[in-house]
């Protein structure tokens, strides 16, 4: 037999890989659907406000403005939660308004939505499990990853919240920081700072992978220095931005420079 046809009988493992997670990605969503959990069903009371916020900004509230006036009237609420969300929440709802009324639009990004996290996911999984291993490693990663509920919650048709999104980023994050290269390093703490733009609750996970990083760069020395200080450095500065007053409303700045001032003297 020659080397040709012995090398085209082996199975190309990363196209079985990538069926198998279109197949998981498919099978999870069509379980969803099929079983009456649809977008309508799975919208959570975060869920319900998250797209409320999404129609006020889309209403013309400004982007610094995050006080929903239908909590507390007439004073309102100050939504701690980040723009970052509603952003691409608002733009897929602008641009399918084009071809559909929006209550069906509306419906429909619910369910696009969660289901594209779901799919980035699920490739941020098997890139670990590759790192780690290998594309059997992957393949078994994927299998498990499905049979978790409690992270597929977060990825169910009506979850806009910001929780699916930090999910992908920390998978995202971990796989990137196994890789020794220093841009990857770099993309890792870019996302990284994302995930704490969006919500504080991650700062636990990220610490995590800052962590992995540290004690690579303290076991194998100098190879491991410049992704090390990449990471750091990519975090830092956008973590410095979003919170800067360029990324966050006027009276919170000011209210934080009072009480800093304040603090010192």
């Amino acid at each position: 037999m020659s080397l040709s046809a012995i090398t085209a009988a082996v199975p190309d493992e990363p196209t079985e890989t990538r069926k198998l997670l279109l197949l998981v990605w498919g099978v999870t969503i069509a379980t969803y659907l099929l079983t009456g959990r649809g977008a309508e069903q799975g919208v959570s009371t975060d869920d319900a406000m998250r797209l409320v916020q999404v129609r006020d900004l889309l209403a013309g509230q400004g982007w610094f403005d995050v006080v929903q006036y239908r909590l507390n009237p007439p004073e309102g609420v100050a939504m701690h939660w980040s723009r970052l969300i509603d952003l691409p929440i608002a733009i897929l709802i602008r641009a399918a308004e084009l071809a559909l009324p929006t209550a069906t639009v509306e419906r429909l990004v619910l369910t696009v939505w969660p289901a594209g996290l779901l799919l980035v996911l699920l490739f941020g999984v098997a890139r670990v499990a590759r790192e780690l291993a290998d594309d059997t490693a992957a393949r078994l990663a994927l299998i498990f990853a499905a049979m978790i509920a409690p992270l597929l919650q977060h990825f169910r048709p009506g979850a806009i919240d910001h929780h699916g999104v930090q999910l992908a980023l920390l998978v995202w994050s971990t796989a990137l920081s196994m890789r020794e290269g220093t841009r990857d390093a770099a993309l890792a703490g870019a996302l990284c700072a994302l995930s704490l733009a969006i919500g504080q609750e991650m700062a636990p996970a990220i610490a995590g992978v800052a962590g992995f990083i540290a004690v690579r760069w303290i076991v194998r020395g100098a190879p491991s220095r410049d992704p090390a200080a990449a990471l750091e450095c990519h975090s830092r500065r956008l973590c410095s931005l979003s919170s800067s007053r360029r990324c966050r409303p006027r009276a919170i700045w000011l209210r934080c420079a009072t009480r800093y001032r304040s603090f010192r003297s």
